[in-house]
């Protein structure tokens, strides 16, 4: 049966990291940072976080190209099937998703799968988000990168592109990355990561400014990572796992070994003001969409029974 994890016991309980307090970076974590709503009014409205601009000329594959909403039962597309996407979808009234995200600093693409990545988690709220983040994998000499492994913010309402970047360096696991124990007992490294608007009950699908934040453990604040003002490209959203280039009859077929990806304890904004977990209410569809790897038993997909809307991704468990 499955076992809550300590950070799951302490929020159903309402216990909570105090707002300011430090937490040192080889500390195990047991609980959640105190919720977004409490201390928003505290946020500066300025990006705090360093991060790297793409470089001009780099075209990184399109988001959203091969993420068109199927049912479970909708076959996977003929031909060769390079992308796989696996998940939950969410509805244009969730305004605002959060949650702890895997780090995941050891998904290594091999060389000659030119161009394959990983995506995952992907966090896109509903209702005309501008932003999208997403933890990034990939091999940067295929993509003329800084980093292998980071996390990434999309735009959907300014040319559809990346604008930051923030490599998963020591920089980085120091400040917003820490180790939580995961649902099979082990513990792992995490991020909290927060997208939202400033403006979630106003009408879905209408010009707002998203927001980035993610929690800085060793400060005890949560603090901005980026800011667009727009309205988006698309009315629904997801949390996912997604591939590039490493499905179906690419490279013979071979599905990648990889170690397994999960999010955890996410939570989604609703126009009330309210986070809720990603249940039935705001979620129009879970599990595997797309992907020969995960439709051939390959790789595997959970859904939290608890939560009903965090995931595990196993590809196949390796780590």
């Amino acid at each position: 049966s499955y076992q809550l994890t300590p950070a799951e016991r302490h929020a159903q309980r309402g216990e909570f990291l105090p707002y300011g307090q430090s937490v040192a970076a080889d500390q195990v974590v047991d609980r959640l940072p105190e919720p977004f709503e409490r201390v928003k009014d505290r946020l500066a409205r300025v990006d705090e976080i360093p991060g790297l601009v793409p470089p001009k000329g780099i075209h990184y594959p399109a988001r959203g190209a091969f993420l068109t909403r199927q049912t479970e039962s909708t076959p996977a597309s003929t031909g060769e099937q390079t992308d796989a996407h696996a998940g939950i979808w969410l509805d244009n009234t969730a305004r605002g998703i959060e949650g702890l995200m895997d780090v995941k600093d050891d998904v290594a693409i091999p060389s000659g799968w030119y161009r394959a990545l990983v995506y995952a988690p992907t966090l896109l709220p509903g209702g005309g988000s501008c932003i999208e983040a997403t933890t990034i994998h990939w091999n940067r000499q295929d993509y003329a990168a800084a980093f292998n492994h980071g996390l990434g913010a999309y735009d959907w309402c300014n040319g559809a592109g990346f604008v930051k970047y923030a490599p998963f360096d020591q920089w980085f696991k120091d400040r917003y990355a820490r180790l939580f124990f995961d649902g099979d007992g082990q513990l792992r490294l995490k991020y909290y990561i927060i997208v939202a608007p400033d403006h979630p009950a106003g009408s879905s699908y209408s010009s707002d400014t998203w927001r980035i934040y993610l929690y800085n453990f060793s400060a005890g604040i949560y603090q901005q990572f980026v800011s667009i003002t727009g309205v988006g490209q698309r009315q629904d959203g997801w949390s996912m796992y997604e591939s590039m280039y490493m499905q179906g009859t690419y490279n013979g077929g071979a599905c990648i070994t990889l170690p397994p990806i999960r999010t955890l304890l996410q939570k989604v904004l609703r126009p009330d003001g309210t986070w809720v977990p990603p249940t039935a209410g705001v979620r129009v569809g879970a599990s595997v969409l797309d992907g020969n790897c995960f439709r051939n038993g390959t790789y595997t997909l959970q859904i939290d029974p608890q939560s009903d809307g965090d995931w595990w991704a196993f590809t196949p468990y390796g780590s």
